[in-house]
Protein backbone atom coordinates (compact mmCIF):
# COMPACT_ATOMS: atom_id res chain seq x y z
CA UNK A 1 0.00 0.00 0.00
CA UNK A 2 0.87 3.68 0.19
CA UNK A 3 2.56 3.25 3.59
CA UNK A 4 4.75 0.43 2.30
CA UNK A 5 5.73 2.49 -0.75
CA UNK A 6 6.66 5.47 1.47
CA UNK A 7 8.81 3.32 3.73
CA UNK A 8 10.53 1.82 0.68
CA UNK A 9 11.26 5.29 -0.77
CA UNK A 10 12.65 6.56 2.55
CA UNK A 11 14.82 3.48 2.92
CA UNK A 12 16.43 4.17 -0.46
CA UNK A 13 17.15 7.80 0.48
CA UNK A 14 18.58 7.15 3.95
CA UNK A 15 22.19 5.96 4.46
CA UNK A 16 22.41 2.18 4.72
CA UNK A 17 23.85 2.27 8.26
CA UNK A 18 20.90 4.36 9.51
CA UNK A 19 18.38 1.96 7.98
CA UNK A 20 20.25 -1.03 9.40
CA UNK A 21 20.40 0.57 12.86
CA UNK A 22 16.70 1.39 12.81
CA UNK A 23 15.83 -2.15 11.71
CA UNK A 24 18.00 -3.57 14.50
CA UNK A 25 16.22 -1.52 17.16
CA UNK A 26 12.80 -2.33 15.71
CA UNK A 27 13.55 -6.08 15.68
CA UNK A 28 15.01 -5.93 19.19
CA UNK A 29 11.75 -4.83 20.86
CA UNK A 30 9.54 -7.74 21.80
CA UNK A 31 5.86 -7.74 22.66
CA UNK A 32 6.51 -7.13 26.36
CA UNK A 33 8.49 -3.97 25.63
CA UNK A 34 11.88 -5.42 26.58
CA UNK A 35 14.74 -5.40 24.12
CA UNK A 36 16.73 -8.26 22.66
CA UNK A 37 19.85 -6.18 22.05
CA UNK A 38 23.16 -7.63 23.33
CA UNK A 39 23.18 -7.71 27.13
CA UNK A 40 26.89 -8.18 27.82
CA UNK A 41 27.96 -6.16 30.85
CA UNK A 42 30.71 -4.20 29.08
CA UNK A 43 28.26 -2.86 26.50
CA UNK A 44 25.63 -2.12 29.12
CA UNK A 45 28.10 -0.20 31.29
CA UNK A 46 28.92 2.02 28.31
CA UNK A 47 25.20 2.67 27.79
CA UNK A 48 24.74 3.37 31.50
CA UNK A 49 27.60 5.89 31.55
CA UNK A 50 26.11 7.76 28.60
CA UNK A 51 22.65 7.76 30.19
CA UNK A 52 23.97 8.89 33.59
CA UNK A 53 26.01 11.71 32.02
CA UNK A 54 22.89 12.91 30.18
CA UNK A 55 21.00 12.82 33.50
CA UNK A 56 23.63 15.04 35.12
CA UNK A 57 25.01 12.45 37.56
CA UNK A 58 28.36 13.35 39.08
CA UNK A 59 31.49 11.73 37.56
CA UNK A 60 32.19 10.21 40.98
CA UNK A 61 28.80 8.46 41.09
CA UNK A 62 29.09 7.21 37.50
CA UNK A 63 32.58 5.87 38.13
CA UNK A 64 31.56 4.18 41.39
CA UNK A 65 28.59 2.36 39.84
CA UNK A 66 30.56 1.33 36.74
CA UNK A 67 33.57 0.03 38.69
CA UNK A 68 31.38 -1.81 41.19
CA UNK A 69 29.46 -3.59 38.42
CA UNK A 70 32.76 -4.53 36.78
CA UNK A 71 33.95 -5.96 40.11
CA UNK A 72 30.67 -7.91 40.43
CA UNK A 73 31.17 -9.32 36.94
CA UNK A 74 34.76 -10.36 37.70
CA UNK A 75 33.58 -12.09 40.86
CA UNK A 76 31.07 -14.12 38.82
CA UNK A 77 33.71 -15.03 36.25
CA UNK A 78 32.03 -13.03 33.48
CA UNK A 79 28.41 -12.18 32.71
CA UNK A 80 27.55 -12.77 29.02
CA UNK A 81 23.88 -11.97 29.64
CA UNK A 82 22.73 -9.54 32.35
CA UNK A 83 19.27 -11.08 32.22
CA UNK A 84 20.56 -14.34 33.68
CA UNK A 85 21.74 -12.84 36.97
CA UNK A 86 19.89 -14.06 40.08
CA UNK A 87 19.43 -12.79 43.61
CA UNK A 88 21.68 -15.59 44.84
CA UNK A 89 24.50 -14.23 42.68
CA UNK A 90 24.35 -10.96 44.60
CA UNK A 91 24.09 -12.80 47.94
CA UNK A 92 27.29 -14.71 47.11
CA UNK A 93 28.92 -11.38 46.23
CA UNK A 94 27.90 -9.98 49.63
CA UNK A 95 29.41 -13.02 51.37
CA UNK A 96 32.62 -12.47 49.38
CA UNK A 97 32.76 -8.79 50.34
CA UNK A 98 32.36 -9.62 54.03
CA UNK A 99 35.66 -11.53 53.86
CA UNK A 100 37.48 -9.19 51.50
CA UNK A 101 40.32 -7.07 52.83
CA UNK A 102 41.05 -3.50 51.90
CA UNK A 103 44.30 -2.90 50.00
CA UNK A 104 44.41 -6.63 49.17
CA UNK A 105 46.55 -5.86 46.10
CA UNK A 106 49.04 -3.69 48.03
CA UNK A 107 51.39 -5.79 50.21
CA UNK A 108 52.83 -2.74 51.99
CA UNK A 109 49.49 -1.28 53.10
CA UNK A 110 47.76 -2.13 56.36
CA UNK A 111 44.88 -4.52 55.69
CA UNK A 112 41.48 -4.78 57.36
CA UNK A 113 38.09 -6.19 56.44
CA UNK A 114 35.70 -4.02 54.46
CA UNK A 115 33.38 -2.05 56.71
CA UNK A 116 29.60 -2.66 56.64
CA UNK A 117 29.24 0.84 55.20
CA UNK A 118 31.54 0.00 52.25
CA UNK A 119 29.71 -3.27 51.59
CA UNK A 120 26.36 -1.46 51.71
CA UNK A 121 27.65 1.05 49.15
CA UNK A 122 28.82 -1.69 46.76
CA UNK A 123 25.54 -3.58 46.98
CA UNK A 124 23.45 -0.46 46.40
CA UNK A 125 25.50 0.32 43.29
CA UNK A 126 24.85 -3.15 41.81
CA UNK A 127 21.14 -2.94 42.64
CA UNK A 128 20.92 0.53 41.12
CA UNK A 129 22.48 -0.71 37.88
CA UNK A 130 20.04 -3.62 37.54
CA UNK A 131 17.17 -1.29 38.43
CA UNK A 132 18.26 0.91 35.53
CA UNK A 133 18.33 -2.13 33.23
CA UNK A 134 14.71 -2.87 34.16
CA UNK A 135 13.56 0.73 33.64
CA UNK A 136 15.29 0.82 30.26
CA UNK A 137 13.53 -2.39 29.20
CA UNK A 138 16.80 -4.29 28.84
CA UNK A 139 15.55 -6.94 31.28
CA UNK A 140 11.96 -7.86 32.09
CA UNK A 141 12.19 -7.82 35.88
CA UNK A 142 14.93 -6.89 38.31
CA UNK A 143 16.05 -10.12 40.06
CA UNK A 144 18.02 -8.19 42.69
CA UNK A 145 15.18 -6.10 44.09
CA UNK A 146 14.53 -8.60 46.91
CA UNK A 147 18.17 -8.63 48.07
CA UNK A 148 18.52 -6.16 50.92
CA UNK A 149 21.88 -4.40 51.39
CA UNK A 150 23.61 -5.07 54.73
CA UNK A 151 22.63 -2.49 57.33
CA UNK A 152 25.05 0.34 57.94
CA UNK A 153 26.01 0.92 61.57
CA UNK A 154 24.53 4.07 63.07
CA UNK A 155 27.52 6.15 64.07
CA UNK A 156 27.22 9.07 66.42
CA UNK A 157 29.06 12.21 65.27
CA UNK A 158 32.48 12.63 66.89
CA UNK A 159 32.32 15.30 69.57
CA UNK A 160 35.55 16.89 70.81
CA UNK A 161 35.97 18.42 74.23
CA UNK A 162 37.07 22.03 74.65
CA UNK A 163 40.49 20.88 75.82
CA UNK A 164 40.88 18.67 72.74
CA UNK A 165 39.88 21.53 70.44
CA UNK A 166 42.39 23.87 72.08
CA UNK A 167 45.09 21.21 71.68
CA UNK A 168 44.19 20.72 68.01
CA UNK A 169 44.27 24.43 67.21
CA UNK A 170 47.50 25.00 69.13
CA UNK A 171 49.20 22.19 67.19
CA UNK A 172 48.50 23.90 63.87
CA UNK A 173 48.68 27.57 64.84
CA UNK A 174 51.66 28.12 62.51
CA UNK A 175 50.07 26.23 59.59
CA UNK A 176 47.62 28.62 57.85
CA UNK A 177 46.16 26.01 55.49
CA UNK A 178 45.54 23.37 58.16
CA UNK A 179 44.15 25.99 60.56
CA UNK A 180 41.74 27.28 57.90
CA UNK A 181 40.58 23.75 57.05
CA UNK A 182 39.98 22.75 60.68
CA UNK A 183 38.18 25.96 61.62
CA UNK A 184 36.02 25.79 58.50
CA UNK A 185 34.99 22.22 59.30
CA UNK A 186 34.21 23.09 62.91
CA UNK A 187 32.39 26.33 62.16
CA UNK A 188 30.30 25.43 59.12
CA UNK A 189 29.54 21.70 59.34
CA UNK A 190 30.68 21.51 55.73
CA UNK A 191 31.16 18.10 54.10
CA UNK A 192 34.57 16.94 52.97
CA UNK A 193 33.48 16.95 49.31
CA UNK A 194 32.07 20.47 49.67
CA UNK A 195 35.27 21.83 51.21
CA UNK A 196 37.41 20.13 48.57
CA UNK A 197 35.38 21.73 45.77
CA UNK A 198 35.50 25.29 47.12
CA UNK A 199 36.68 27.94 44.66
CA UNK A 200 37.65 31.54 45.32
CA UNK A 201 34.48 32.80 43.62
CA UNK A 202 32.41 30.91 46.21
CA UNK A 203 33.77 32.98 49.09
CA UNK A 204 32.08 36.17 50.29
CA UNK A 205 34.15 36.76 53.40
CA UNK A 206 32.95 40.34 53.88
CA UNK A 207 29.44 38.99 54.41
CA UNK A 208 30.73 35.86 56.19
CA UNK A 209 29.06 33.55 53.66
CA UNK A 210 30.28 30.70 51.46
CA UNK A 211 28.45 29.10 48.56
CA UNK A 212 28.83 25.31 48.51
CA UNK A 213 27.63 22.60 46.16
CA UNK A 214 26.45 19.46 47.92
CA UNK A 215 25.20 16.08 46.81
CA UNK A 216 23.44 16.14 43.47
CA UNK A 217 24.88 19.58 42.72
CA UNK A 218 22.53 21.25 45.21
CA UNK A 219 23.63 24.78 45.99
CA UNK A 220 23.41 26.35 49.44
CA UNK A 221 24.95 29.08 51.55
CA UNK A 222 26.80 28.46 54.79
CA UNK A 223 27.83 31.15 57.22
CA UNK A 224 31.02 31.40 59.24
CA UNK A 225 32.25 33.43 62.17
CA UNK A 226 34.50 36.48 61.72
CA UNK A 227 37.37 34.43 63.19
CA UNK A 228 37.01 31.69 60.57
CA UNK A 229 36.73 34.28 57.80
CA UNK A 230 39.99 35.81 59.05
CA UNK A 231 41.73 32.42 59.02
CA UNK A 232 40.57 31.83 55.46
CA UNK A 233 41.85 35.25 54.39
CA UNK A 234 45.20 34.60 56.09
CA UNK A 235 45.57 31.33 54.19
CA UNK A 236 44.51 32.78 50.83
CA UNK A 237 47.13 35.49 51.28
CA UNK A 238 49.85 32.95 52.09
CA UNK A 239 48.94 30.14 49.69
CA UNK A 240 50.91 29.33 46.50
CA UNK A 241 50.22 32.16 44.06
CA UNK A 242 50.29 30.63 40.60
CA UNK A 243 47.59 33.02 39.37
CA UNK A 244 45.70 30.21 37.66
CA UNK A 245 44.17 27.78 40.14
CA UNK A 246 40.76 28.84 41.42
CA UNK A 247 40.38 26.17 44.10
CA UNK A 248 40.77 27.51 47.61
CA UNK A 249 42.84 24.74 49.20
CA UNK A 250 46.02 23.81 47.39
CA UNK A 251 49.08 21.61 47.75
CA UNK A 252 52.51 23.18 48.22
CA UNK A 253 53.03 23.14 44.44
CA UNK A 254 49.70 24.84 43.70
CA UNK A 255 47.42 21.91 42.80
CA UNK A 256 43.93 21.39 44.28
CA UNK A 257 43.84 19.28 47.42
CA UNK A 258 41.97 16.02 46.91
CA UNK A 259 39.60 14.53 49.52
CA UNK A 260 42.17 11.78 50.19
CA UNK A 261 44.90 14.37 50.77
CA UNK A 262 42.73 16.32 53.22
CA UNK A 263 41.92 13.10 55.10
CA UNK A 264 45.67 12.42 55.29
CA UNK A 265 46.23 15.92 56.72
CA UNK A 266 43.58 15.32 59.38
CA UNK A 267 45.10 11.92 60.18
CA UNK A 268 48.54 13.47 60.70
CA UNK A 269 47.09 16.13 63.00
CA UNK A 270 45.38 13.43 65.07
CA UNK A 271 48.68 11.54 65.36
CA UNK A 272 50.59 14.70 66.22
CA UNK A 273 48.47 15.51 69.26
CA UNK A 274 48.14 11.87 70.37
CA UNK A 275 44.42 11.68 69.73
CA UNK A 276 44.64 7.99 68.91
CA UNK A 277 42.51 8.42 65.76
CA UNK A 278 42.25 10.71 62.72
CA UNK A 279 40.18 13.86 62.97
CA UNK A 280 36.82 13.06 61.40
CA UNK A 281 35.26 15.47 58.88
CA UNK A 282 31.59 15.35 57.92
CA UNK A 283 31.30 13.22 54.77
Amino acid sequence: GTRGTLVSVLAHKLPKQVVASSNLVARSINRKGTTCLPRAISLLISRYRLWAQAQGYSPKTISHVSQTVEMFERFLGGVPDAGRISGDDLRRFIAYLRNRQTWSDCPNRRKRLLSPTSINTYVRAVRAFWGWLEREGTIGTNPLVSVKPPKKPRLLPRIYSEDQLRTILKAIERQPRERAIIELFLDSGMRLSELTGLELKDLDLKNLSIRVYGKGGKERLVYVSPGTALRLQDYITARPANGVEEHVFLTADGRPLSPVRIQKILSLIGEKIGLGEPLAPHR
